[in-house]
């Protein structure tokens, strides 16, 4: 049965993906969104969606998700499957200076994609994406969904607020929503504004990688194609009525310390650079670990990541010197 989806950030690093996973079947159409915005360079996300640019299957709208009456016409018009909301700013430490840009991006853009599907009236599943960083800090690991949500950061909070504001719309018309909370996703297109790539930006510039907090600090890194696998199985396999929310990680956190003896391996055989590595202490609003109890994705949707962290830093250090141009690196 053929199916319309709606990617929102379609040109990004995880809506890219989804977006080609979704048209390797030839039963789906889908419409992305993006505005190209100068987060990171445009020519990044111009790179990322030309693949999807030469399908039929694939049709690209411009439009800045802050514009309500935009949105609104466009999903009334299209009447969507599924939307698949990618889109919004990320970046913790970016958020404690541009508080203001993730209210925009994240919280209001999000309320003007559930407007449109709330005054369309139309029965479009929502899966939106959240963050890890809605967890904070926690007593307990791994992290379950129905733990207290505890952010630290502008950018946490935007993302939390994103949810109650679905769990509201879910609960008063009606909606079918899975929230989606990815932990560090990485591989190729990663951003540019986490640490895969600027290990390597350092690298090439000859200048140090800093190294926040010890090993003590972890982060559970999920692979691209791990991650889009449990987005795509979740619209496969919706058997819920209205609202829920997933932990799509690898169940593995890794030490900042062992991240970086693995990186600096692959990009001194791959890339022939050398890496110098300055400790800071890790700053408050960024969390100690992050650990994804996934029992909830496994059980329900059929979710199983199977990359190592070497394999697929393996394959984004590959990635990279295939379309080093693509990337600034002065």
């Amino acid at each position: 049965m053929k199916k319309t989806y709606i990617v929102t950030g379609c040109a990004g690093f995880i809506g890219s993906h989804i977006s080609e996973a979704l048209i390797a079947d030839r039963n789906n159409s889908v419409i992305g969104i993006d505005n190209f915005n100068d987060y990171y360079s445009p020519k990044i996300k111009e790179s990322n969606i030309q693949k999807l640019l030469t399908s039929t299957q694939f049709k690209l709208h411009k439009i800045d998700l802050k514009n309500t009456e935009k949105v609104e016409a466009l999903i009334k018009r299209i009447k969507p499957d599924f939307i698949i909301h990618c889109a919004g700013m990320a970046g913790v430490r970016n958020s404690i200076q541009n508080p203001l840009t993730y209210t925009q991006n994240n919280i209001l853009a999000t309320q003007n994609i559930l407007e449109a599907i709330r005054i369309s009236q139309l029965d479009t599943k929502i899966v939106l994406l959240s963050s890890s960083s809605v967890y904070g800090i926690q007593e307990k690991t791994p992290f379950v969904e129905n733990m207290v949500a505890n952010p630290s950061s502008p950018y946490g909070v935007s993302k939390f607020a994103m949810e109650l504001l679905a769990k509201e719309y879910s609960n008063h018309y009606d909606m079918k929503i899975a929230i989606v909370r990815p932990f560090s996703i990485y591989g190729p297109r990663g951003r540019v504004d986490m640490a895969p790539f600027l290990i390597i930006k350092a690298a090439i510039q000859g200048k140090p990688f800093y190294q926040f907090g010890t090993n003590e600090n972890k982060r559970d890194w999920t692979y691209i194609d791990d991650f889009v696998d449990g987005v795509t199985g979740l619209t496969k396999k919706w058997s819920f009525k209205t609202f829920e929310v997933f932990n799509l990680g690898n169940n593995t956190p890794v030490g900042i310390e062992d991240f970086i003896s693995i990186s600096k391996k692959l990009i001194g055989e791959k890339l022939n650079l050398d890496l110098t590595v300055l400790h800071k202490e890790r700053g408050s609003e960024e969390l100690p670990i992050t650990f994804a109890n996934i029992d909830k994705s496994h059980n329900l949707i059929g979710y199983t990541p199977k990359i190592k962290l070497e394999d697929g830093l393996n394959e984004f250090y590959t990635y990279f010197k295939k379309y080093r141009g693509v990337y600034d690196l002065s």
